[in-house]
């Protein structure tokens, strides 16, 4: 994760935890909340250096049903004035696989498959993940959403010998933030993507991810 990522999730969470404090202080402010009905994904990683490596690894997740620690719900709250502001927080729930498998020259072969739960690879195992909604610093009518902590492909799983170099393998800025208009945001539905293509370094980068929204309740 990089540290813009980072950055990007501690200051929605740290935001949302004192939005109540200050609700008063501006009648602009509106606040929401959202039942996630929807989180598909699917991305894929590939490399060929014969005759020193080839290698593929896939991630594919969708919906579970909520749990105590993992919900399904966003909170989201809104104010224009004085200041734009955009911050929402909820843990979305999942079930999924993530694969690896690669043949190094020097390490010979690996391939393994690690399903949400899975004790033997718990590092690349689809899992719960953080859904933040922040305010996008470069446009006062759009927000960011972020989901830096989701389970995407990657040929760098911490286990075994057959890890490459991920030089040309979009960082986690490029697979799991994206801007949107702020417009959306208090609609009955709102529908979240992100997706793209690369191909550099030797690593073809493929990845999609829907996420889709539904409002509970406006609270204010």
């Amino acid at each position: 994760m990089t540290k813009r990522v980072l950055a990007f999730v501690c200051l929605a969470a740290a935001l949302l935890a004192v939005a109540p404090a200050g609700a008063g202080s501006s009648a602009a402010q509106k606040q929401y909340r959202y039942r996630v009905i929807a989180a598909t994904h699917s991305s894929s990683s590939k490399k060929n250096d014969l005759p020193f490596y080839t290698g593929s690894s896939t991630s594919t997740w969708h919906l579970a049903p909520a749990t105590k620690r993992a919900p399904n719900v966003v909170s989201l709250a809104l104010a224009g004035r004085p200041y734009p502001i955009t911050q929402g927080l909820g843990t979305v729930n999942i079930n999924g696989v993530y694969t690896l498998d690669a043949t190094d020259r020097q390490y010979g072969h690996c391939q393994f498959s690690a399903p949400t739960g899975s004790k033997d690879y718990p590092a690349v195992a689809p899992a719960p993940f953080v859904l933040a909604i922040g305010q996008d610093p470069k446009a006062p009518n759009r927000a960011i959403v972020g989901i830096p902590y989701a389970v995407y492909a990657t040929l760098g799983a911490p286990y075994g010998q057959c890890a490459t170099s991920l030089t040309g393998q979009p960082d986690p800025d490029t697979t799991s933030l994206t801007s949107i208009p702020k417009s959306v945001l208090g609609h009955a539905i709102v529908t979240i993507q992100f997706a793209g293509h690369t191909s550099s370094g030797g690593i073809d980068y493929t990845w999609s991810t829907t996420i889709k929204l539904k409002l509970i309740k406006r609270h204010r």
